[in-house]
């Protein structure tokens, strides 16, 4: 066969590796119910009350709870379905046949689970607007992009964007009201 860890003469360790999936699938069964009710209710809340400040975020929030949610899933649940069968060849006598397909599902549901430590970045970087700034800053200054006021990648370049919003608004209001004064 080749190099394949049976636990017949430790059992009790196949027993604590299933005790684990057990709690595994029972917080993930909890994280599902909890994201899912959180994420209904602002969407329900975002329809029943559009007209709040914070109705669209509402909605958004909703969307990014279901999409850590799926990354959650993509990454984790394959290893623990796998997990199963793998424990059951190494404590029961298998084919080595199964035994092989057993490890190899094994090591592509192992690739699965590594994969949340990159897709972790990728997410904080949509989903979090603090982040996406502060990177696009680190990534700018590398690259020494300048911006508008020809500063290279300073955080001031968000507030300077802000107070010549800011800047153009009030002159917008001032020339409004002076129009409707006339």
């Amino acid at each position: 066969c080749f190099h394949y860890k049976l636990l017949h003469d430790a059992r009790w360790k196949a027993y604590i590796n299933i005790c684990m999936l057990v709690l595994f699938w029972l917080v993930f069964v909890s994280l599902v119910v909890s994201y899912a009710k959180i994420a209904l209710k602002l969407q329900r809340r975002s329809k029943e009350k559009p007209d709040l400040p914070n109705a669209a975020r509402y909605k958004r929030t909703a969307r990014k709870s279901f999409f850590i949610l799926f990354l959650f899933t993509v990454c984790f649940v394959p290893y623990h379905i796998v997990r199963v069968f793998y424990i059951k060849t190494q404590i029961t006598d298998t084919a080595c046949i199964w035994m092989d397909v057993a490890d190899k599902a094994n090591e592509v549901a192992l690739l699965f689970s590594a994969l949340n430590s990159c897709l972790d970045p990728v997410m904080y970087f949509l989903l979090s607007s603090s982040v996406r700034k502060e990177v696009l800053r680190l990534v700018s200054s590398v690259f020494c992009v300048r911006d508008a006021n020809g500063v290279i990648g300073s955080s001031s370049t968000v507030e300077n964007v802000r107070s010549e919003r800011g800047q153009a608004n009030i002159n917008l209001s001032s020339q409004l009201k002076e129009a409707t004064t006339q």
